[in-house]
């Protein structure tokens, strides 16, 4: 894949997301707020942008190593305590950050792009 095909697919993914996610907060000033104001868009976009930027964050984290160790010492003092598991199964085991496998780049572009939105709109507003 070329850097040119890659990049497209990024911007199809983010699109996949971005879209959506407008829906969802025109979605919910409707049913919420009855209308559309500038304050009220500022407010949700401000929530769901949150939302995007918490789920990729966390899911970096978790895929990054950084609770391999912790994952790993539960589970060998689940394995002391219990009789059904033995060390070596316990040793078997793949760690924390091979099973998350989920890409996050995209939910958090689309985060950080919710925020520009948001931060346009509150500077549209304070003028």
């Amino acid at each position: 894949m070329s850097i040119k095909e890659g990049c497209r697919f990024m911007l199809r993914k983010i699109a996949k997301q971005f879209l959506p996610s407008q829906i969802v907060i025109f979605a919910i000033l409707f049913i919420k707020y009855h209308g559309i104001t500038l304050v009220d868009y500022i407010n949700v976009s401000f929530l769901i942008g949150g939302i995007f930027l918490f789920f990729s964050i966390s899911i970096f984290l978790l895929s990054s190593g950084f609770f391999d160790l912790v994952t790993q010492g539960f589970r060998r003092t689940f394995a002391i305590n219990s009789k059904m598991i033995s060390k070596e199964e316990v040793d078997e085991m793949r760690p924390l950050s091979e099973l998350i496998t989920i890409p996050y780049i995209p939910s958090m572009i689309n985060g950080f792009l919710l925020y520009a939105i948001m931060l346009i709109c509150l500077w549209i507003y304070y003028l």
